[in-house]
């Protein structure tokens, strides 16, 4: 699942479509982040900023750092970990845990194998936790 920000909303994009269609897609493929879901934060009528979100789909558990560097950044982190074997995918449980609780945010399973790694005072919205299963 590939999202981009185009004319001020995010839009999904099949697994074929070029990561180079989209500038800021190309740049995120080169820094080998899969997909981002930019979501504006806003109070009233005024935008404080973006949440980023970094879907991650680990092939094996040495893809630990990105999913580790996304969250301690800020990040909001999905984690389908469908492509592991129940060892591996048992210690990226363990890893994502002890990360959430140090860094005093959460995680929970939204479906399936998948997991949401969500920081400290952040609310993530269900129209998204949806998407993000599916």
């Amino acid at each position: 699942m590939q999202f981009a920000l185009a004319k001020g909303r995010v839009i999904w994009l099949p697994e074929e479509t070029p990561l180079a269609t989209f500038a800021d897609m190309a740049m995120l493929a080169k820094q080998q982040i899969k997909s981002v879901l930019v979501t504006p934060l806003i109070i009233g009528s005024k935008v404080l900023g973006t949440l980023n979100l970094a879907s991650e789909r680990p092939s094996a558990y040495a893809d630990v750092r990105a999913i580790g560097e996304s969250f301690r950044a800020g990040d909001v982190v999905s984690m389908d970990l469908t492509g592991l074997t129940p060892e591996d995918a048992k210690r990226m449980i363990d890893f994502a845990s002890g990360l959430t609780f140090g860094l005093q945010g959460t995680i929970e399973r939204i479906g399936g194998k998948v997991f949401l790694l969500t920081p400290k005072g952040v609310e993530v919205a269900a129209s998204v936790r949806s998407s993000l299963i599916s």
